[in-house]
């Protein structure tokens, strides 16, 4: 039996992911959770799970191996009405100074960090679990939120303008994770080679 963890963005995954695999492999059970990020780190250390997958910061555990899997870079999602979405180029982190922000906690580290690189002063009016909250609260507020953007987000602003943030540390990765000192079962394997995370 598989199990397997799942953070946020769950829909673009099961897409990626298990499609092809359920078809070649119909004879293989396993099990998929979906919760937090900050929950699948312990499940895996307590080995409720064989596998996780974590969209955020790459966690540094000593016990666990970790396989960068894909990064999305880190976007402002503005509506068309609010000043800086004529902007053609990509937004500096001293243009969000004052602006109210919305964004998902799970790039809320990596957004305090860069916005205190700059020693800019965050505005954050609200903190969600999801990218699409952030996104609604931008177009129903006229603020500006922001998101790491995958192809899972493309329908949700299509009437927003979406802008790059000119600053190298804005992306977020998504990380698979294992215990180093737990053997992979013949399933657990197979999954991560046929995605390419295994060699």
């Amino acid at each position: 039996m598989e199990n397997f963890y799942s953070s946020r963005n769950s829909v673009h995954y099961i897409h990626k992911l298990f499609e092809d695999f359920v078809s070649n492999h119909p004879d293989i059970n396993y099990d998929v959770y979906e919760i937090a990020s900050d929950f699948v780190v312990p499940n895996v250390l307590n080995n409720i799970t064989e596998i996780g997958l974590v969209r955020a910061s790459i966690p540094q555990y000593g016990a666990l191996e970790t396989f960068p899997y894909e990064k999305d870079d880190i976007v402002a999602v503005i509506p068309k009405g609010h000043p800086l979405s004529k902007k053609t180029t990509p937004i500096e982190i001293e243009e969000f100074h004052g602006i109210p922000l919305a964004i998902p906690f799970d790039i809320s580290n990596t957004v305090y960090t860069v916005f205190g690189q700059h020693a800019v002063a965050y505005n954050v009016a609200i903190i969600t679990s999801i990218n699409e909250t952030a996104i609604e609260w931008a177009r129903t507020f006229n603020t500006i939120a922001i998101i790491p953007f995958s192809d899972a987000d493309t329908r949700h602003t299509m009437d927003m303008v979406i802008r790059p943030i000119h600053d190298p540390g804005m992306y977020i990765s998504s990380v698979f994770l294992i215990r180093k000192d737990r053997e992979l079962s013949f399933a657990g394997k197979l999954f991560l080679e046929e995605i390419g995370v295994l060699k």
